[in-house]
């Protein structure tokens, strides 16, 4: 609004610059042909790369590279034309660290949109019609393997640059999802897979390794029922599903130092082996104390965490429904996979394994000493089992594994009795735990969001170099509201308990004493005029093709009828209707 010579006087009185009217000329000049109805913003914005529109083909003017950098790094260079629309298109296309001093964007950005409607049809606004081009493209971008363009191996090679995208599409996005999903979920198996073959590699038995994985998904399914329909509790959040890997770990030690207890049992003498039943019972009596200690100390420790985290749902959940796992563990192990090791006694104990079915008959230089192919397919009742073997003093004739005997004979009475080698432990515990120590103490709480997709992924690279960019108004904004009369605390959260009663997020606490007066309406139209003003807010355009502050400011709205209906404003404290 008004003339270049009062304009030129106010940017140099507020900037304490000198500003001549031909500068303030050639500068809204260039906006006015930047603007996108300006000759150069309609070359920009549709993408040529040739000047000179309307000339005739093949006689337009080549674009002056070295000139548009130039121009570009100066629209940086200034505030007036950074903060206007034109350098948001700046910002937008060229990176943060492009300037004067710099005049090379490592990064930049575009967009492509596919034209709707299709060949075939007449709109994209009915529902039908629109997820039926929707699918159209979905199979064109898996059929052409486009996903594969985006891939440090595809099938084209980028010698300069690495694109990176992201696919606005529901149903591209969603196919992306789901892939990653599918690998993550089988990336999940793979420790179960990891966890079945120690136990196999440590018992010596394929069914003993079925039952500790049987055991273990007993007692996740076991303790989703306790803490659904006993406890009562209506919501599991996602963290409940990592409590599978602690008992994967948890369930496996307790197969462990059951079937060391049985294996021990066998040298334990033949008054422990009189019979199945008093093996049994010492097998019991052994393992099963130490696996109370440790299975009660760990239920504790998840059983603090629910205690020390109840502002945290997650948090909460998480440890009591991971202390019924590992609690229902130990009583699977303690009944369930005893049962187990009973019918391993009598049918499979004696028999050589699967790996020994190519032999004929025992090949101790293979390894198969309880024989080949024939000891395997023989009848369970023709083989004496190892209680028997026991109980006639056969134990003695038959070596411990060397392991054992180091852990059992050497270690406990030729080492760790020695005062050097007791310091020695000391030691080396201390040194390890010192670096863990360190380490922990460092941990911070997560301060971003959580990153769903993996790095070396083209939508989250998209994602991250996205942050290489200034804000421009391309940009999708983050939307606010901000709402008057509360109280102080405006969310009773009184009674509230997630875990039992998932949809009470509490009770909106208005302030009874807030009114609508004059002074409130004055108050809410200055709050109007402070956002309009902060930097902090996106510009939108008009339907004139201006810009504007991103904000709706109902008050404003308010105050513009009233004097369009020769009202006043504020409305008087006397028209002010209270609840």
């Amino acid at each position: 609004t008004g003339n270049a010579t009062d304009n030129a006087a106010t940017i140099s009185d507020e900037n304490n610059i000198t500003v001549t009217e031909a500068d303030y000329t050639a500068v809204n000049d260039l906006r006015l042909q930047l603007s996108p109805n300006g000759a150069i913003g309609k070359q920009w914005s549709f993408g040529r790369t040739r000047c000179g529109e309307g000339a005739t083909e093949g006689q337009e003017t080549a674009k002056d590279a070295a000139a548009v950098k130039l121009l570009v790094a100066k629209v940086r260079g200034s505030k007036a034309l950074s903060d206007s629309q034109t350098g948001g298109l700046v910002n937008f296309f060229f990176d943060s660290a492009y300037g004067e001093d710099n005049p090379r964007s490592r990064y930049t950005r575009s967009f492509y949109q596919f034209g709707a409607p299709l060949a075939g049809f007449d709109n994209y606004i009915e529902s039908g019609l629109k997820d039926d081009q929707d699918k159209l493209v979905t199979d064109w971008w898996k059929e052409e393997d486009m996903r594969g363009l985006y891939s440090k191996n595809g099938r084209l090679s980028w010698n300069e640059i690495e694109p990176s995208a992201i696919i606005t599409l529901g149903d591209i996005l969603l196919n992306e999802l789901l892939a990653i999903a599918i690998q993550d979920g089988l990336l999940a198996l793979f420790p179960i897979v990891v966890v079945f073959l120690i136990v196999w590699l440590h018992t010596g038995s394929l069914l003993i390794a079925f039952a500790t994985l049987t055991e273990q998904l007993l007692s996740f399914g076991a303790a989703v029922f306790f803490t659904a329909v006993v406890l009562q509790i209506k919501w599991l959040s996602f963290q409940f599903f990592l409590s599978i890997y602690i008992v994967l770990a948890i369930g496996a030690d307790d197969t462990f130092v059951f079937v060391d207890a049985w294996k021990q049992s066998f040298y334990a003498g033949t008054e422990v082996n009189r019979n199945l039943a008093t093996r049994m019972s010492w097998v019991y009596r052994r393992a099963g104390l130490a696996m109370l200690i440790t299975s009660l100390t760990t239920c504790a420790a998840f059983l603090a965490t629910a205690a020390s985290s109840w502002q945290v749902p997650d948090l909460q959940l998480f440890g009591i429904f991971t202390a019924f796992v590992i609690f229902i563990d130990y009583v699977l192990v303690m009944t369930f996979l005893t049962a187990i090791m009973v019918l391993y006694h009598n049918h499979f104990e004696m028999k050589p394994g699967l790996c020994c079915a190519c032999c004929g008959t025992a090949d101790t230089q293979q390894g198969c000493r309880k024989g080949g192919c024939d000891a395997l397919c023989a009848s369970s009742s023709k083989l004496e089992t190892t209680t028997a073997v026991a109980e006639r003093g056969g134990a003695d004739q038959v070596a411990k594994p060397r392991l054992v005997t180091f852990f059992e004979d050497v270690f406990p009475f030729s080492i760790i009795r020695r005062p050097p080698a007791r310091a020695a432990s000391v030691v080396i515990m201390l040194a390890v735990l010192a670096p863990m120590a360190w380490q922990a103490s460092q941990l911070e709480p997560q301060k971003d969001a959580a990153q769903l997709l993996p790095d070396a992924h083209p939508f989250q690279r998209f994602f991250d170099l996205s942050a290489e960019f200034e804000v421009s108004n391309e940009d999708e904004p983050v939307k606010l509201s901000v709402v008057w009369g509360f109280e102080d605390k405006p969310l009773d959260t009184d009674g509230v308990n997630r875990l039992f009663d998932p949809q009470n997020k509490g009770r909106l606490a208005f302030s009874p004493d807030w009114v609508l007066d004059e002074s409130a309406q004055s108050g809410l139209l200055s709050a109007c005029d402070l956002l309009e003003n902060s930097n902090l807010v996106f510009d939108r355009k008009t339907d004139e093709g201006g810009l504007e502050k991103d904000i709706d400011c109902w008050v404003r709205d308010f105050k513009d009828w009233r004097n369009a209906n020769s009202k006043i404003f504020p409305v008087p404290d006397t028209g002010v209707v209270t609840a």
